[in-house]
């Protein structure tokens, strides 16, 4: 009896301590699986030097040669505005540690696609307040067909989906909080994510306004409720 229930409190504190650090684990997880399977198309396939891959026609090479080539001719900051000025730096300053650019490249696509998934789950458990359907959610996510391709090679979607989501997060969690007031700094900061998201994809100017309207509905509900008025 004594060893069950010594083997009960054993399983009790394992799994207070995975919850605990889920996230980081989760992170661990994915930045391996989108890491590794970025090397297995890039160093195993010959479609990563072609400008119009056989993935859906993505120009792979185009954007691999904007972040990585200052020199480069950038034809298409029309629809990508912002997606050189900022993401051509991180990469500058990360070659100075990885002599492989492509290496690079596939690394900070897994730390940024890896981030996404773990504000999927923190979206879900603040929303839901369920770690099992946080997890199952968060997972589909992270193994679903776009999240996985367009991680492992050079592509724009997973900083464009990063911002967004962070705005989501963002957004959700001040609608949580007891003050229903919107700070300049809360401002400033939905904008500048919502500058970031658009200056990736200029689309995203469109979705951007979703997180934003929703907010606004929430603080409206929230002034106009009788406790508030109270």
């Amino acid at each position: 009896m004594r060893f069950v229930l010594k083997n009960l409190i054993s399983l009790e504190q394992l799994n207070s301590f995975s919850k605990k650090y889920f996230i980081f684990i989760l992170f661990i997880i994915f930045f391996i699986i989108y890491f590794c399977t970025g090397l297995c198309l890039t160093f195993h396939n010959d479609f990563f030097e072609e400008t119009y891959d056989i993935m859906f026609g993505a120009d792979t090479m185009r954007v691999y040669l904007d972040m990585t080539d200052p020199q480069n001719f950038h034809y298409r900051t029309r629809v990508h505005p912002l997606a050189i000025i900022l993401i051509q730096p991180i990469i500058i300053l990360m070659k100075s540690l990885f002599t492989n650019p492509k290496i690079t490249v596939l690394i900070l696509e897994a730390i940024i696609a890896s981030s996404s998934v773990c504000l999927i789950f923190s979206i879900l458990k603040r929303l839901t307040n369920c770690f099992n359907t946080s997890v199952l959610c968060s997972l589909m996510y992270g193994v679903c067909f776009s999240s996985l391709l367009f991680a492992s090679i050079p592509e724009l979607y997973v900083f464009s989906a990063f911002f967004q989501i962070l705005l989501w997060y963002l957004v959700i969690r001040k609608t949580q909080l007891t003050s229903a007031t919107i700070t300049n700094k809360e401002i400033f900061i939905f904008a500048t994510l919502g500058t970031f998201a658009t200056g990736i994809n200029i689309i995203n100017g469109v979705t951007f306004l979703f997180p934003i309207i929703y907010l606004l509905i929430k603080q409206f509900s929230a002034t106009c409720s009788p406790r508030s008025r109270e």
